[in-house]
């Protein structure tokens, strides 16, 4: 049977009750025991290791020359810029974790600040290559379970791990790809271009976040955050060139701070797409 490197990160994403110590709550954030029939049937098969260290193994000789990122939906109006010509795609990652904001006050008409985000990456490229149609359906399923945790150090957690993904201030994203089972480098990039999640409309992308929404998916109250393309800083020595963030599922703050005030975290998931 052939085996799939997105269901092995569902695998490692999914079993909450093995893979993820409880996670902070806030007025935003209310996990729930209740999963959906679909994603549970995900963790039915087993997973067994020397499968999961074949597949990691197999990551970075996986050919995604080929590979066409989904750089808008059916339902969007525009599209993100194509990456700069003589890139490559060299990594792809699922990202799951939080995006994080503050109210100053109760207000209920200031709209809340980002405060960056936190998350961590698992290796997709394989995904990417070989079963790109549930890659881009991966986000939206991770969400409807708690973050996996470096605490549960399981040996799965560990091989299919990329990295990591946070910020060094507010407007610098850094992508630590260095662990301690390889080195593919880092990154400090900076917003290059943006485009709203798709919400509506008949694209698969849209029907996806529309379903989180009507489920009651946490994370998921407000939509989706947007698609992102990020340009590299200008530091030497750096491989990584542009980043996208696409296929997001959860993330945004809702539009006001009405019966908010101070730091809070929206969870979300999504793909991160890596040139060098």
């Amino acid at each position: 049977m052939h085996f799939s490197p997105a269901l092995a990160i569902l695998a490692v994403l999914a079993p909450s009750s093995i893979l993820a110590a409880p996670t902070k709550t806030t007025n935003l954030q209310r996990r729930t025991d209740s999963k959906t029939a679909s994603s549970s049937s995900l963790t039915d098969e087993t997973f067994d290791i020397s499968v999961l260290s074949k597949i990691w193994q197999q990551a970075s000789s996986c050919d995604v020359s080929s590979v066409t990122m989904p750089l808008s939906d059916a339902s969007s109006p525009t599209a993100l810029p194509s990456p700069s010509s003589g890139l490559t795609l060299s990594h792809v990652a699922v990202g799951r974790g939080t995006q994080n904001y503050t109210c100053s006050g109760l207000s209920a008409t200031e709209s809340p600040k980002a405060l960056g985000a936190v998350a961590t990456l698992f290796n997709a490229t394989c995904a990417a290559a070989n079963s790109p149609s549930l890659l881009y359906d991966t986000p939206a399923i991770a969400l409807q379970y708690d973050i996996p945790t470096a605490a549960s150090a399981l040996e799965a957690y560990s091989i299919l791990l990329s990295g990591h993904h946070y910020f060094t201030n507010a407007s610098t994203p850094f992508f630590n790809l260095d662990t301690a089972d390889h080195n593919w480098g880092v990154v400090a990039a900076q917003k290059a271009a943006s485009v709203s999640a798709p919400s509506s409309g008949s694209g698969a992308a849209a029907a996806v976040n529309k379903k989180l929404t009507d489920d009651g998916v946490d994370g998921a109250e407000n939509g989706s955050c947007a698609w992102l393309q990020l340009a590299a800083r200008d530091e030497p020595g750096l491989a990584w060139k542009e980043v996208y963030r696409l296929n997001t599922a959860g993330g945004n703050a809702p539009d006001t701070c009405e019966g908010i005030d101070g730091d809070f975290e929206v969870q979300y998931a999504a793909t991160y797409w890596f040139w060098a």
